[in-house]
Order: C-alpha cells, then sequence, then structure tokens
C-alpha cells in the first residue's frame, strides 16, 4: 500500500469536507444574494382578495386601499414601505389577466395623463441595487414607465425614447436599449455599482454607462417613486408587472439573481 503524501492528505480532507457540504472542489467562494427590498406585485394580490378584473384600481370598495402595496420588507416595518396610491383623475389603470410569464395579474395603463401609481417620498438609492419590472408596451411612441425622482434632473427608471426600451438616469445619461415590440412583454434591470450602470434585457447585459445617477428628488407636483404615467407630464400606454428593487454589498450582484423570485412578507 502507498503512503499519502501530507499534501495529498490535506487535499483529500479537503475534499470530503466540501463533498458534504454539497460543494464542488476545489472550493470556491460564496457569494451573498441580493436583498430584494420592495416588491409590487401588481394587483395579484388586490384581485385574489375580491378585486376584479378590468376594474379600476382606484374604484371605491376595492381590497384595501385604493392603489397596490409594497409587499415586501425584510426590516419589518423599518423605513418608509412605499405603498402606492392611484393618482386621481378622469380614469385610473386597471387589472388584466393579461400578465407576464410567471404572473397571473398585471396593471395596465391607458395613456390617460393622470394613470399613475406613486408614493410621496423618492427610494433615493444611487448605488449597489437594481431595479427590475416587466413591461409589454401598446405603441413605441415616447412614454413613461417607471421612475424615482425628477426625470429632467436626478434618479432613474425605465421610459420609451425614439421606439426603443430605454434607461434613463434624470440629467446624466440615457441607456439606450432594443427596439419596442409592441404587445410583447419584456423584462427589463438597471443595476447600478461601482460607479457603473448596467442595462439588462430579458435578463441578458444589453448596454452600460459609467456614471452614477443623481440622488433622487421629488419631481415637480410631490411624486416621488411612481409606476405610470409622469402626471401632466408624459403618459404610460403599456401594462407592468412584478416590480422590485433590490440591493447588494459591492461585486456581489450576479445574473442569475434577476431570475430569482422572492416571498412575500
Amino acid at each position: 500500500m502507498r503512503l499519502l503524501t501530507q499534501s495529498k492528505m490535506r487535499r483529500g480532507i479537503l475534499a470530503v469536507c466540501f463533498a458534504v457540504l454539497g460543494l464542488a472542489f476545489p472550493a470556491v467562494v460564496l457569494r451573498a444574494a441580493v436583498t430584494v427590498i420592495h416588491l409590487w406585485d401588481m394587483g395579484a394580490t388586490n384581485v385574489a382578495n375580491g378585486d376584479k378584473l378590468g376594474r379600476q384600481v382606484d374604484a371605491p370598495g376595492g381590497y384595501g386601499t385604493p392603489g397596490i402595496k409594497n409587499y415586501y420588507q425584510p426590516d419589518l416595518g423599518t423605513g418608509p414601505k412605499f405603498d402606492l396610491q392611484d393618482s386621481v383623475g378622469t380614469k385610473g389603470p386597471i387589472y388584466t389577466g393579461d400578465a407576464a410569464p410567471g404572473c397571473t395579474v398585471a396593471i395596465k395603463f391607458t395613456g390617460d395623463a393622470y394613470e399613475s401609481l406613486v408614493s410621496a417620498a423618492c427610494i433615493g438609492l444611487t448605488n449597489d441595487f437594481g431595479f427590475q419590472l416587466w413591461v409589454k408596451a401598446k405603441d413605441s411612441s415616447d412614454r413613461m414607465i417607471a421612475y424615482d425622482g425628477n426625470p429632467a434632473k436626478n434618479g432613474w427608471g425605465f421610459i420609451q425614447r425614439n421606439g426603443r426600451w430605454e434607461g434613463l438616469l434624470g440629467g446624466v445619461a440615457f441607456v439606450k436599449g432594443p427596439k419596442i415590440i409592441p404587445a410583447s412583454w419584456v423584462n427589463l434591470a438597471l443595476v447600478m455599482t461601482s460607479g457603473r450602470v448596467a442595462l439588462y434585457v430579458n435578463r441578458k447585459l444589453y448596454a452600460s454607462y459609467h456614471g452614477r445617477p443623481n440622488t433622487p428628488s421629488p419631481a415637480d407636483g410631490g411624486d416621488g417613486f411612481w409606476i405610470g404615467s409622469q402626471r401632466k407630464i408624459q403618459t404610460a400606454y403599456c401594462s407592468v408587472d412584478n416590480v422590485k428593487i433590490f440591493t447588494f454589498v459591492a461585486g456581489g450582484f450576479a445574473v442569475p439573481d434577476l431570475a430569482s423570485a422572492p416571498k412575500k412578507k
């Protein structure tokens, strides 16, 4: 029988340890997962609790307060939870069963100048975070989708511009995406880390910009974070689903994180 050298013995012991832990050998550094801090299911819970498909989100007598609730907050209530209220107008966005892949209900914005779901406070992040949603455009005109801050001066979000999906850093840059295909769902994500903003389309890197957004502050009229139209300025004509915002430690993001589906709290 051949005697094992000390180095071979050490490798054998390590291999057994990693096998017990279910890890491949040689060892890899485990990456911390992202932390989802805000999640809006865009009406799925409302409909499950009695609201009807085709109903306006601001219709009286619906489930809870008119609007949609922020269903995910890991810190058990510390800080603003960002429930989104339907803005007052002649119309309201409506619940639709024509939802994004893997979802059951979306909210459809029909082009009215007041159709938006808003919070007076901004999310306010500028680095080491991501903003992700599903969207299906009715047309390829210049329109708003969702935003945190003042699109003319600061903040970040998604818009339709020049027939394309784009990430917007207010007062800083446009991050150009692919051409819009109306009536087709697309998954968009802006990930901002280490002074770089990356636009992912259907969970694949499409474009990037080296720089950071200006710190979000409320737009004229007092809207901080909103989904849908920028009231009186630019309309939304699309359906939106499964909107989430997540954070991570520097260097802690990986593309598979965009496929995660956090549970509601």
